[in-house]
């Protein structure tokens, strides 16, 4: 053991440092700088893939005579009335369909509060309803963690009116649940 390990010495010239220094805090600029232009970006993103998804349809147009602004103008109409048939198209189901499920809520939780239907078995098997109460008895409506997004169904279910499982008394009745 007298030949210990020599200790090593690494040693680093001023300029590394500060060329190191500056590396990093270019990086910090640049990395700001797409932070706080992110939504130009994300426009210019899409300017682009448009243009080059409708290319082709301006140089049909060009190619049968028309200047390429007159071409250019043409298929940008026809793709806002596409854009726009689109939208009258799937806009009124979809209304239709998020009334109907907004309209159909209340039952849902009616029956999970009752433990039928579907989702009864949250209720039976899970007993969900009285997780959610004690999660918002501790943290309250707003708490995370456990309650989590539940809080807006027993929030709800209370608005709506519908009991607890077992009444106003909170106990769980022995009664069998009744299958829809």
């Amino acid at each position: 053991m007298a030949n210990a390990a020599q200790e090593r010495v690494v040693s680093f010239r001023p300029r590394t440092v500060l060329v190191v220094l500056g590396i990093l805090l270019a990086t910090l600029a640049l990395l700001s700088l797409v932070y706080l232009a992110w939504h130009i970006i994300t426009w210019i993103l899409i300017a682009v893939f448009l243009a080059l998804a409708l290319d082709p349809a301006v140089e049909f147009f060009e190619r049968r005579g028309l200047r390429r602004g007159y071409a250019t103008g043409i298929v940008f109409v026809l793709a806002i009335g596409v854009i726009a048939g689109l939208g009258f198209l799937l806009v009124p189901p979809l209304v239709d369909q998020v009334r109907s499920f907004v309209d159909y809520v209340p039952q849902v939780i009616d029956d999970v509060t009752a433990g039928r239907g579907p989702f009864g078995f949250l209720q039976t098997e899970y007993h969900i309803v009285d997780r959610v109460r004690e999660a918002i008895d501790k943290q309250g409506a707003g708490g995370s963690s456990t309650a989590g997004d539940w809080s807006s169904v027993s929030t709800t279910s209370c608005r709506t009116g519908a009991a607890p499982a077992g009444g106003a008394s909170g106990q769980r009745s022995t009664a069998p649940s009744e299958a829809t």
